[in-house]
């Protein structure tokens, strides 16, 4: 303190303390997750409503062939958002994944329970995308049947459909998990 009632500049320069700087919030941390978290949920969404409303009700409604050229124009309306969901996930992952602190490295299979339930997740994400895929190419496929598809065809996009959402499920407790894993 200066000795008189005059007080020095050095005084009055204020010093943030360092549990302060600690406890900022990293926008672009945050940006990352809730990009990630709502192209999961757009994914996920999208063939969760597909496989229990939209296809349920175009088969008690359409004829084959009608079901098969609704759910390609459906496919065709929602692609482009996949597309983009699917690329905003991936992006955002790889991200959210090597800022991650508890990230050790490509090869740190097993090092820790985050990082085996970080490697758990990515292989059930191959699984959305690859089901994915398909789903596509067999709605794809309907539209070639004339008279209309078989209604075997039909359960198969609805059943893969369900297993999309499912192991969308599977990747949202898994990354639960991860994030409450001990490091």
């Amino acid at each position: 303190m200066a000795s008189g009632p005059v007080a020095t500049a050095a005084e009055f320069a204020i010093v943030e303390p360092a549990s302060r700087r600690e406890n900022r919030v990293d926008l672009v941390l945050v940006f990352s997750l809730a990009v990630h978290t709502l192209s999961m949920v757009i994914v996920l969404g999208y063939y969760g409503i597909l496989g229990r409303i939209v296809l349920p009700a175009l088969r008690r409604s359409l004829d084959g062939a009608g079901v098969a050229r609704s759910l390609v124009g459906i496919e065709h309306g929602a692609r482009p958002f996949l597309v983009l969901s699917i690329a905003a996930f991936a992006i955002t992952g790889i991200y959210l994944t090597f800022a991650d602190e508890q990230y050790e490295g490509l090869v740190a299979i097993g090092g820790s329970s985050w990082t085996t339930l970080i490697l758990l997740k990515h292989l059930f994400v191959a699984g959305v995308v690859g089901l994915g895929l398909l789903l596509d190419r067999m709605i794809e496929g309907l539209a070639g049947w004339e008279a209309g598809p078989p209604e075997s065809s039909v359960r198969t996009v609805g059943l893969l459909a369900e297993g999309i959402t499912a192991l969308g499920a599977i990747v949202i407790l898994l990354t639960a998990a991860a994030q409450l894993s001990p490091s």
